[in-house]
């Protein structure tokens, strides 16, 4: 059998199996592998082989990938696409729009998993795979980690911005200010989940539109608050208004600059273990903190939208006519989220 690589979604894949019979579709994302197994129906042994997928460790002779596999999704194939004679075939099929049902397998070994859904399968096209695989491929428990990650940098942050605050009467003010609310420890960790949510996106964006990421702009150990700003005045002449505007302003209240330096650092590291456990692109993490910071969010006025959520709005949103192919198409589309928040949608 011949590997055939294909495209799915956003993520590269490998199919491991004959063009006829597919077995295994490995996808990764970002970090972060998902199998997919597929018979064609009634496809009795599906669920069991894809069970037993979990835990393994990836060849890396096939795909690049770091970790085992944690995810593990079960497609029934119908039969009429068993018959197609080709890839052409296929895809003409697919692109008709020719029903599936999958399900997920998440977990570290089969005896752990987790089924979603607990029962039966979800019906969907091709585009809804890709979606949901893209979606699977993060795993939950990377995603606890990643918030434990955040809530330990906030919280480091925190505490210089609160040396800062005893210093300089000003930059109490300021925070509270800017956050429309009294000053307090709520206050300083939601400032520096704010100004992390910013440097991820950062990392995230450097080499586009001449961002230097933050490793360029460190001199001797040292992350300036000026050369931060610098770069952050860049991205906000392309857009990202609602994140990098109100950091800014939060960044540059901090003082004195040595406090600011060094609250820079603690957060700039956090934001590095964020990007590197690969869940900063597919998940709000800083939405998901402020839930837990914000005691009362109908005081505030404030609310964040849960990812699961932002995935059907934007499903919603954007028309699904096939037509996603032609760069002028996507070109003249345009689409505006004026309650942006922390840029889950």
């Amino acid at each position: 059998m011949t590997p055939r690589w294909t495209a799915l979604g956003e993520n590269k894949g490998v199919f491991v199996g004959s063009q006829r019979q597919p077995d295994i579709l490995i996808v990764q994302a970002r970090a972060h592998p998902v199998v997919i197994e597929n018979e064609y129906a009634p496809a009795v042994n599906v669920e069991a082989e894809a069970l037993q997928r979990l835990g393994e460790q990836l060849n890396s002779d096939i795909v690049s990938a770091s970790g085992r596999i944690e995810a593990a999704i079960v497609l029934r194939s119908p039969m009429k696409l068993r018959n197609c004679t080709g890839a052409d075939d296929v895809d003409a099929m697919l692109t008709k729009g020719v029903m599936l049902e999958y399900a997920l397998f998440n977990g570290p070994s089969a005896a752990d998993a987790s089924r979603f859904p607990k029962s039966g399968f979800i019906p969907g096209n091709i585009r809804d795979l890709a979606s949901f695989a893209m979606n699977a491929a993060t795993p939950e428990d990377a995603v606890q980690r990643a918030v434990a990650t955040l809530e330990e940098g906030v919280s480091d942050a925190a505490a210089i911005l609160r040396q800062a605050g005893e210093l300089r009467e000003s930059t109490k003010g300021a925070i509270a200010e800017l956050l429309k609310q009294p000053y307090s420890e709520q206050t300083l960790r939601m400032a520096a989940t704010i100004i992390v949510n910013a440097l991820v996106f950062h990392q995230n964006m450097a080499g586009e539109h001449g961002v230097k990421d933050l490793d360029q702009i460190t001199d001797d150990g040292l992350l300036l608050r000026s050369d931060v700003l610098y770069e952050w005045s860049k991205i906000l002449k392309v857009n990202y208004w609602s994140i990098f505007n109100i950091a800014s302003d939060l960044l540059r209240c901090v003082n004195p600059p040595d406090l600011a330096a060094e609250a820079l650092w603690v957060m700039r590291e956090t934001a590095d273990r964020l990007v590197t456990l690969g869940v900063s692109q597919s998940h709000d993490l800083a939405g998901t903190v402020f839930q837990r910071l914000i005691a009362d969010r109908k005081f505030l006025a404030t609310f964040y939208t849960r990812p699961e959520s932002a995935a059907l709005l934007a499903h919603l949103a954007i028309p699904d006519d096939g037509g996603w192919r032609d760069p002028e198409r996507v070109k003249d589309f345009r689409i505006a989220d004026y309650a942006c928040g922390t840029g889950t949608l």
